[in-house]
This record gives structure tokens, sequence and C-alpha cells, in this order.
């Protein structure tokens, strides 16, 4: 890859990002679901997200995990809101 289409992909997935964390900070949640096919990472209104975007989404600090998980021990969450 050269160095344009690595700084287009990077601005289609920073673009991605925001549109998330905007559609959370109006209320909607990150939600992982895990399927036959594997994790499969959507917003509560229904919109499916790359795993690329919904890591860097969570790791910002103004959304954090809702504390659920599947199991009592797991300590990986399935919910995660905008705390704005």
């Amino acid at each position: 890859m050269n160095n344009k289409t690595i700084r287009r992909r990077n601005m289609r997935r920073d673009r991605a990002v925001a549109g998330v964390v905007a559609d959370m900070h109006g209320g909607q949640d990150l939600c992982l679901e895990y399927r036959p096919t594997g994790p499969c990472w959507f917003l509560s209104g229904g919109r499916q997200i790359t795993a690329e975007v919904a890591h860097l989404v969570i790791s910002r600090p103004t959304i954090e995990s809702a504390g659920d998980s599947l199991f009592p021990d797991d300590a990986a969450p399935q919910t995660w809101r905008s705390t704005e």
C-alpha cells in the first residue's frame, strides 16, 4: 500500500469512529453479540460496526461499559454507553 491509500483508509476509519461516537452521544448503545460466525458489533439502532471501529470507540474516555457480561465472572462487557 502506498501512503495515499493508507491516508484514505485512516480517514474513512476516523469518520466511521466519529459517526459512531456521535450516534452514541445521541443515545444509542454499542453492543457486542456472539454469533456462530464470531463476534458482531452493532449500534442499538441496528447499524453494524466493524471490530476495528468498535475497539477505537470503546477506548475513548467518554465511552464506558454498562457493566454487563454473558457470565458473572466474565470480564468482557457486551454493552457500552456514552457518558456525555
